[in-house]
């Protein structure tokens, strides 16, 4: 991602929940100029299903904190990706991205990056190219496609912020 300065504070098992959870521990006393999300898959995915509706609210949850401490920060969230491993729960997936899109809509301090065209193959199923062989986790072909789509947003926001 390189110019920009990235932080990197995700950790493997991590529920929607976790963001607000440890935010003051993890997220504000860095004071970040935006901050991007990746979360949602592991709650749908779980032991106790998550529905696509507590996706939404735990990102509001976890947005509406940061805002309290920061109301400038904008809040990136990355929709959740289409896998292999979870292609059957795709339409749960999809609902969720849907949801938060619209609640995305209402505040211009909220931005969605979907990557699910640039995940899917021409067939229109998860591209295992880019993924490692567990089918669920990006390979560095995936996270390059990854950070070809997230990165030229974060340089357009963060270079017009007027912020350091």
């Amino acid at each position: 991602m390189a110019p920009l300065r990235v932080v990197n504070r995700g950790f493997g098992g991590a529920l929607i929940a976790d963001l607000t959870r440890y935010a003051d521990r993890i997220v504000l006393p860095l004071r970040p100029r935006a901050v991007v999300v990746f979360a949602g898959t592991n709650d749908i995915a779980g032991p106790r299903l998550a529905s696509p509706r507590s996706i939404v609210d735990g990102f509001t949850a976890f947005a509406q904190r940061l805002h309290a401490a920061d109301p400038e920060t904008p809040v990136f969230f990355v929709a959740i990706t289409p896998t292999a491993a979870r292609w059957s729960l795709w339409p749960v997936a999809r609902e969720a991205n849907r949801l938060v899109g619209e609640y995305v809509s209402t505040d211009p301090r909220l931005r969605m990056i979907d990557l699910t065209d640039v995940l899917l193959a021409s067939d229109g199923t998860p591209d295992r190219s880019l993924l490692r062989s567990d089918g669920l986790h990006p390979n560095k072909r995936g996270y390059e496609r990854w950070a070809a789509a997230i990165k030229p947003v974060l340089e357009a926001e963060t270079s017009s912020d007027g912020r350091s």
